[in-house]
C-alpha cells in the first residue's frame, strides 16, 4: 500500500476506479480500483491532500457483471493474494449464489473448480475474512458486510 500512495504522490492518480451508486443514494460503492481509494486515502489522513478520489460511475450492470469485471482487473495483478481472492468470493457470495460466481469467474478464464474450492474456504472462514484482510492489508477496519468498499462521499 505504501509504494502505491508514494506513486500517487509523486505522479496523481493516473487511472480512475469504477464505482456504483449506493442502493440509499447516499454515496457510492467502488468495486474497481479499491487498492487506489485505500492509498488516496492514506494520503489524506497523513498529510491531507489529496482531497479527491477520480472513479468512473456505472448505472445499471448485475451484481454479477461487477464482480466479474472486478475480478477481471484483479486477477491481472501479481500480488494478489489467496486471501484478496477468497474475500472476494466470499463477499460475492453475499449476493449472489454460486452457480453465478462460477459462470462471472469463467468468462474471465478462471476455473470452475479453483472457484469453488475458494468459495468452500470463504464459507469455512466466513466473518473471519474481514479480519484477516484488516491485518494482511496493514490499515484499520475495513467494512466487509458488503462487496467492496464504501465510498464516503456525498451526492
Amino acid at each position: 500500500m505504501d509504494a502505491l500512495a508514494e506513486d500517487i504522490r509523486v505522479h496523481g492518480q493516473l487511472q480512475p476506479g469504477r464505482a456504483v451508486e449506493r442502493p440509499d443514494g447516499t454515496g457510492y460503492y467502488v468495486y474497481m480500483g479499491i487498492g487506489r481509494l485505500l492509498a488516496v486515502k492514506q494520503l489524506f489522513e497523513n498529510d491531507g491532500e489529496p482531497r479527491s478520489y477520480y472513479a468512473l460511475l456505472d448505472e445499471g450492470l448485475p451484481f454479477v457483471e461487477l464482480f466479474s469485471r472486478s475480478m477481471s482487473e484483479n486477477l491481472k495483478r501479481r500480488n494478489l493474494s489467496v486471501l484478496e481472492e477468497v474475500r472476494s468470493f466470499y463477499l460475492a457470495s453475499q449476493k449472489a449464489d454460486e452457480d453465478e460466481i462460477v459462470a462471472a469467474s469463467a468468462k474471465i478464464g478462471e476455473e470452475p473448480s479453483m472457484v469453488r474450492k475458494r468459495i468452500v474456504l470463504a464459507r469455512i472462514l466466513g466473518d473471519k475474512l474481514g479480519r484477516l484482510y484488516e491485518v494482511e492489508r496493514g490499515g484499520g477496519p475495513v467494512s466487509h458486510s458488503s462487496w467492496g468498499t464504501w465510498m464516503s462521499c456525498r451526492r
